[in-house]
């Protein structure tokens, strides 16, 4: 059943989202990630009701991958400056999990959490990125389960997830 949704329907229920690789001097792992759009559907593909999600954090934790890249998705659409949204691992391991490139190559940065604190520690990709790119990196942000927006470093900041909500 899922394989004909990928074949049929692709443009509609997932999205393929690219590498980014511009202008980078490192390696970087080509592969795009798939994500379903609709995480409602997500989750009855996956047989993930409230009691499988709440014991398997990494399933959930995809989950909520693919739903904020959902919102920035439906976000970007109507943008008045478009961008461009992809996902960035280098060979070294670090890795970002969207990053929105607009025309003149000005970059903002989304890693998603599911936890209800963050440290240091999670803003690794994100940090190296904007090191990589200093003044074309514009903002950076860890969509995380939390209640407030944090401040973690220049340019970094924790964003709550109840925050996309396009209402």
């Amino acid at each position: 059943m899922f394989w004909f949704l990928l074949t049929e329907a692709a443009g509609f229920l997932i999205w393929f989202l690219p590498a980014w690789s511009s202008n980078l001097s490192k390696r970087l792992v080509k592969s795009p990630k798939l994500h379903v759009c609709d995480s409602g559907l997500a989750c009855h593909l996956c047989g993930a009701d409230a009691e499988r999600l709440a014991d398997d954090s990494i399933m959930a934790g995809r989950l909520l991958e693919s739903f904020v890249v959902g919102e920035l998705l439906k976000q970007s659409s109507w943008t008045e400056h478009p961008v461009t949204l992809y996902h960035y691992r280098s060979q070294s391991g670090k890795e970002v999990d969207v990053v929105l490139e607009d025309r003149t190559g000005r970059v903002a940065a989304v890693e998603v959490k599911l936890s209800a604190s963050v440290t240091s520690h999670d803003i690794k990709g994100l940090a190296s990125l904007r090191n990589t790119l200093g003044e074309h990196f514009v903002r950076g942000a860890i969509v995380y389960t939390g209640q407030e927006v944090i401040p973690m470093g220049d340019r970094i900041f924790a964003v709550p997830v109840g925050m996309m909500s396009t209402k």
